[in-house]
C-alpha cells in the first residue's frame, strides 16, 4: 500500500544518509576553507535556552587565518600560513555586534596588489612552488609579518603575535592595521603567549639571542603597565642546545621555561630559501633531555635548574607555588604534544584526507611537574598526571587550554579545552583537577569547536562562576555561531548564528569593557 511505500522511501532515505556521516564528516572542508569577506558592526540576537547574565559585558578578540590564495595559482599548502584576520565580538545580554577584518601588513598588501602570494618567509609549502635563488633577496626583505597566532592588550594598545620577535599593533575599534613593530632586541625568538604577572598590570614575555647551535641564551622581560615600547630586562641565562618554545609559566614569584630539543636546521632552512620552514624541524628528543629553569621574577636569577625526558609541549595550563614538607615546590601543568604536530596537524591536504579509525584517544598528554627548588638535585622534579575516576577516554588529552584568569599563577581546580580526536571529532571539556568525577563535556557531531574562554563573574567567589565562549562551525550548515556555555555545569546558556563563517582560527583574548 502507499503508506508502506512511504515508510520504506524515509527509511532509504534515513539509511543514506546515516551512510554518508558515517563515511565523511559534513562541512570539515567548509571550516578549512578561507573567507575573503569583511565586515563591521553587524548585529546579531542571542537565541537563549536560559537567559544571558546581564553581567556579560565586553569585547571578544579573535584571531586566526582566513586566506590561503590571493587569486592566482599560488596557495598555502599549511593552515599556520594563512592570512590573519580579526574577529570582534561586543557581547552583552541584549546581543553582539560583530566585525571581521585581515590584518593589512605590508607583506598581505603586497600579496593583494599582486593578485598572489609574493616571495616570503613561511611555515609550510607554497603550491606551486616555483620560487628560486633569485627571489631570496625578496624573501629576505618581505620575512614574516603574518601573525595570526594570538591578541594581547598591552597597556593602551592591541597587538598580533606569532613566536617571532616581530608583532603588528592594529587598532581595536576599527581594526585597521597600525605597524609592524620590531623591538629591535637583537632576538631571533619569543612567545607568541604574553603572560601577566600575577598581582599587576605588567606583562612578560621572553626573547632568544645568539647565534643557534652556537651560543644562545634567554632573556626575560618586563613591560611595566603593559608598556611595549620600553622593555625591562629581569634576567637571562644560558641554553645549552637550541630550542623552540611556544609558552612558558608564571607563579607569583618565579617564570618556568621548559627548553625543549626540537629546533629548526638554519643550514636547510638556507636550502629551502627560507619558506617551507618545518621540512627543517629537527627532533633530538631520542638523547637530548628537556631542561626546565625557574627564575626568579624578583632578583632575576636562576634558582632551579632540573631535566627531564626529551618531550615537546604546545602549551602551559598553569604553575603556582606550593609548601609540601617543608619544601618550596613549584607545579606546573602542560600539555605535552607529539612533535610533528605543529606541521602535520596543520597541513590542509593531511587534516582532509584524515582517515577517522574511530578511536576515542589522540596522542596528546597533559602531564604536572613537581618541581622541588630548594634541592639543587638536577632530577628534583616528578612527573605525575591528572586522574580519570569517570574514564572518559580523552579528558586528559586537551589543548587550547584556559582558567580562570584570576587563578593564573595560583593553586586552581578547573581547566578548560579543546580535545580533538581522529581530526574530526571536537570535544569542549571542563577539567575539574581537584576532583575528577565533576569532570564535563560538551560534544556536537559534525561541529567544529576551538578554544573555550572563560569569563569570570565580577565578584565571583567560585572559581567556576562564570561562562564560556567559544567559536563553533555547525558542519550541517556551514554556518558558525557563538556557544555560550555556563561555567558551572557546562551546559549552554545561548547561541548565536554569526553573519560570516568563521574558518579554524587559533587564540582569542576577553575584555572586560566594549572597545
Amino acid at each position: 500500500n502507499s503508506t508502506g511505500s512511504k515508510e520504506k522511501i524515509i527509511q532509504g532515505f534515513v539509511f543514506i544518509c546515516c551512510l554518508q556521516l558515517a563515511y565523511c564528516q559534513v562541512g570539515f572542508e567548509k571550516w578549512l576553507s578561507d573567507n575573503p569577506n569583511e565586515l563591521e558592526n553587524i548585529e546579531v540576537q542571542w537565541e537563549e535556552s536560559k537567559p544571558v547574565p546581564a553581567w556579560l559585558s565586553g569585547t571578544y578578540l579573535k584571531n586566526g587565518p582566513a586566506m590561503s590564495n590571493f587569486g592566482g595559482e599560488k596557495r598555502y599548502a599549511n593552515l599556520g600560513d594563512g592570512w590573519a584576520k580579526i574577529n570582534k565580538f561586543n557581547i552583552d545580554n541584549t546581543g553582539i555586534r560583530m566585525s571581521a577584518k585581515f590584518l593589512r601588513t605590508p607583506t598581505f598588501v603586497k600579496c593583494e596588489e599582486a593578485r598572489e602570494i609574493i616571495p616570503h618567509i613561511t611555515l609550510g609549502p607554497i603550491v606551486p612552488d616555483d620560487w628560486t635563488l633569485a627571489d631570496l633577496p625578496e624573501i629576505g626583505a618581505n620575512q614574516a609579518d603574518n601573525t595570526i597566532v594570538t591578541i594581547t592588550r598591552m597597556g593602551n594598545e592591541f597587538i598580533a603575535s606569532t613566536d617571532l620577535p616581530v608583532v603588528n599593533i592594529f587598532n581595536v575599534t576599527t581594526l585597521d592595521h597600525i605597524q609592524v613593530f620590531d623591538p629591535k632586541l637583537s632576538s631571533t625568538e619569543s612567545s607568541a603567549h604574553w603572560r601577566r604577572e600575577p598581582g599587576t598590570n605588567n606583562m612578560l614575555n621572553f626573547h632568544i639571542k645568539g647565534a643557534p647551535g652556537v651560543w644562545e641564551t634567554i632573556h626575560l622581560y618586563r613591560y611595566t603597565d603593559g608598556d611595549l615600547h620600553h622593555p625591562v630586562e629581569v634576567g637571562s641565562f644560558r641554553i645549552t642546545h637550541s630550542t623552540m618554545i611556544h609558552m612558558f609559566s608564571v607563579t607569583e614569584h618565579y617564570a618556568v621555561f621548559f627548553v625543549y630539543p626540537i629546533a629548526i636546521d638554519l643550514v636547510c632552512a638556507m636550502e629551502h630559501l627560507l619558506h617551507n620552514m618545518m621540512e627543517c624541524v629537527r627532533w633530538k628528543g631520542e638523547n637530548t633531555s628537556t631542561d626546565i629553569i625557574v627564575l626568579s621574577l624578583e632578583t632575576g636569577d636562576v634558582v632551579s635548574h632540573t631535566k627531564t625526558e626529551g618531550i615537546y609541549a604546545t602549551h602551559h595550563i598553569n604553575a603556582y607555588e606550593t609548601v609540601e614538607d617543608d619544601a618550596e615546590k613549584v607545579i606546573v601543568d602542560i600539555v605535552r604534544a607529539p612533535w610533528y604536530a605543529m606541521s602535520n596537524y596543520t597541513d590542509r591536504d593531511s587534516m582532509l584526507n584524515y582517515d577517522d579509525s574511530g578511536a576515542m584517544t589522540n596522542a596528546f598528554i597533559l602531564s604536572r611537574y613537581t618541581i622541588d627548588i630548594t634541592s639543587p638535585s638536577i632530577s628534583a622534579v616528578t612527573e605525575s598526571s591528572w586522574s580519570n575516576d569517570l574514564e572518559i577516554p580523552y579528558i586528559n588529552q586537551f589543548d587550547f587550554p584556559l582558567i580562570n584568569p584570576e587563578y593564573e599563577g595560583k593553586p586552581y581546580c578547573y581547566a578548560y579545552g579543546q580535545a580533538i580526536v581522529e581530526t574530526f571529532r571536537q570535544y569542549l571539556v571542563k577539567k575539574n583537577i581537584c576532583d575528577s568525577s565533576q569532570d564535563k563535556v560538551w560534544f556536537e557531531e559534525n561541529h567544529y569547536t576551538g578554544e573555550p574562554i572563560f569569563i569570570p563573574r565580577p565578584g565571583a567567589e567560585l572559581e567556576d562562576d562564570g561562562v564560556v565562549l567559544v567559536t563553533v562551525m555547525n558542519g550541517y550548515t556551514e554556518q558558525s555561531y557563538l556557544l555560550l556555555l555556563d561555567g558551572q555545569t557546562f551546559e549552554t546558556i545561548a547561541t548565536a548564528d554569526l553573519p560570516e563563517f568563521i574558518p579554524m582560527s587559533i587564540h582569542g583574548t576577553w575584555i572586560p569593557e566594549m572597545v
